[in-house]
């Protein structure tokens, strides 16, 4: 059963977010005093409400924060899908006060779940990891530019670059690491996965953080949320490619790097993957299926695992 009387709709930009209220929207500030306002005039009113937003990063995050030190219910929504349920009502012109509207319709008939106030821990774990594949990216980048010079003073710049990236690189992997040894799950969850052939600690701590919901979920669940079930494209007598789409890149790519090697040196799934070869499959359609295997059995272990607690 619903819980709120009110759905608040709200499309949040950089300068401003409006806000849809009982099919009233009004257009605030997105800044602290803003929000700070908008919150207040929330809290006159005679009945609960639920925020709704779409996740769009750091337009976001302040508002959110803001609800959840007011423990004012906040939920956050897939653009995909709020943009999709607009289509299917009909409503194909597309502002900043529509969308707010749609977003509060989209929610009174979803009924999306509120997050949990762990939220901001998990967020900031969030974006040190972001942070870390950031600067590793710089740091590839600048080792990739080494072959285009040769002139000694640019190389001796780079190699600086390089070095400075990597003592960047290991500050964030120790912030990183702190903050799950600090929490006894997830520290107990990286355990588990260690376990596993093919998962490292990169892949572990890149599931810990994009896939939360890993150990909660059935096999198929799982393999959606991560964008590793393959989709039919049926129709009649038609039978399509089955292909795999949407979902979250960021485990999907850790999952298929722990599947190159657990495809070659994990008892359980190497002969899976000699079979898909034999068989004709190409190389990277057998490691996409090895890689949703890999996720299927980390899920179920973690599940077992954290019920015997």
């Amino acid at each position: 059963m619903k819980t709120t009387s009110i759905e608040v709709g709200v499309d949040l930009g950089k300068e401003t977010f409006d806000a849809c209220l009982s099919g009233s929207v009004r257009t605030w500030p997105n800044s602290p005093s803003g929000i700070r306002r908008f919150l207040d005039h929330l809290a006159t009113l005679d009945r609960p409400v639920r925020v709704s937003c779409e996740a769009t990063g750091g337009y976001t995050r302040r508002l959110v924060l803001a609800c959840l030190h007011r423990t004012i219910p906040i939920a956050l929504l897939n653009a995909r899908n709020v943009r999709a349920f607009a289509r299917a009502t009909g409503c194909l012109a597309k502002t900043d006060r529509i969308d707010a509207g749609i977003i509060a319709r989209y929610a009174e008939t979803f009924d999306p779940p509120v997050l949990d106030p762990s939220w901001e821990r998990e967020e900031r774990l969030r974006q040190f990891h972001q942070r870390l594949d950031a600067l590793i990216d710089a740091r590839a980048r600048c080792r990739t530019s080494l072959e285009f010079y040769d002139d000694p003073e640019i190389r001796t710049e780079i190699n600086r670059e390089i070095a400075a990236l990597g003592k960047r690189i290991e500050t964030y992997q120790a912030r990183i690491d702190h903050h799950i040894a600090e929490d006894q799950e997830m520290s107990r969850k990286r355990e588990i996965l260690r376990r596993t052939t093919g998962v490292g600690p990169a892949v572990s701590t890149t599931l810990l953080v994009t896939f939360p919901e890993l150990g909660t979920l059935n096999r198929k669940q799982a393999a959606a949320l991560a964008g590793l079930a393959p989709m039919n494209r049926d129709s009649g007598a038609a039978r399509g490619r089955r292909t795999i789409q949407a979902g979250r890149s960021k485990p999907r790519k850790a999952l298929y790097m722990a599947a190159l090697t657990a495809a070659h040196r994990n008892p359980m799934f190497a002969p899976q993957y000699k079979q898909f070869i034999d068989r004709g499959k190409p190389v990277k359609v057998a490691l996409c299926a090895i890689a949703r295997k890999l996720l299927v059995y980390l899920n179920t272990q973690l599940k077992m695992e954290l019920q015997k607690t």
